[in-house]
Protein backbone atom coordinates (compact mmCIF):
# COMPACT_ATOMS: atom_id res chain seq x y z
CA UNK A 1 0.00 0.00 0.00
CA UNK A 2 1.70 3.09 -1.08
CA UNK A 3 -0.37 6.57 0.45
CA UNK A 4 0.82 10.10 -0.90
CA UNK A 5 0.33 13.70 1.10
CA UNK A 6 0.49 16.75 -0.24
CA UNK A 7 0.56 19.93 1.35
CA UNK A 8 1.39 23.73 1.56
CA UNK A 9 2.97 25.65 4.53
CA UNK A 10 0.10 26.52 5.86
CA UNK A 11 -1.15 23.50 6.23
CA UNK A 12 1.38 21.91 8.07
CA UNK A 13 0.09 21.70 11.51
CA UNK A 14 -2.65 19.35 9.81
CA UNK A 15 -0.46 17.14 8.03
CA UNK A 16 1.69 16.47 10.89
CA UNK A 17 -1.47 15.37 12.50
CA UNK A 18 -2.34 13.11 10.14
CA UNK A 19 1.43 11.82 9.62
CA UNK A 20 1.34 11.20 13.34
CA UNK A 21 -1.77 9.20 12.83
CA UNK A 22 -0.17 7.11 9.98
CA UNK A 23 2.98 6.32 11.91
CA UNK A 24 0.53 5.16 15.10
CA UNK A 25 -1.85 2.80 12.52
CA UNK A 26 1.13 1.49 10.25
CA UNK A 27 4.49 1.60 12.45
CA UNK A 28 6.08 -0.63 10.03
CA UNK A 29 5.73 1.67 7.25
CA UNK A 30 8.62 3.52 5.54
CA UNK A 31 8.23 7.31 5.60
CA UNK A 32 9.90 9.26 2.47
CA UNK A 33 9.73 13.36 2.42
CA UNK A 34 9.87 15.74 -0.63
CA UNK A 35 9.68 19.11 -1.57
CA UNK A 36 9.25 20.77 -4.57
CA UNK A 37 10.16 24.21 -5.70
CA UNK A 38 6.94 25.90 -5.64
CA UNK A 39 6.54 24.62 -1.78
CA UNK A 40 4.59 21.97 -2.09
CA UNK A 41 5.43 19.65 0.62
CA UNK A 42 5.48 15.41 -0.31
CA UNK A 43 5.08 12.74 2.14
CA UNK A 44 5.05 9.20 0.81
CA UNK A 45 4.44 6.10 3.45
CA UNK A 46 4.96 2.54 1.89
CA UNK A 47 3.62 0.06 3.99
CA UNK A 48 5.79 -3.48 4.68
CA UNK A 49 3.40 -6.05 3.63
CA UNK A 50 4.46 -9.78 3.82
CA UNK A 51 5.64 -10.97 0.07
CA UNK A 52 3.51 -14.16 -0.83
CA UNK A 53 5.35 -16.98 -3.12
CA UNK A 54 3.67 -16.70 -6.05
CA UNK A 55 2.84 -20.51 -8.02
Amino acid sequence: MKIKITYRAEDEARAAHVRALLRRELPRAKEHESRAPDGVHCVYFRAAEARTKRE
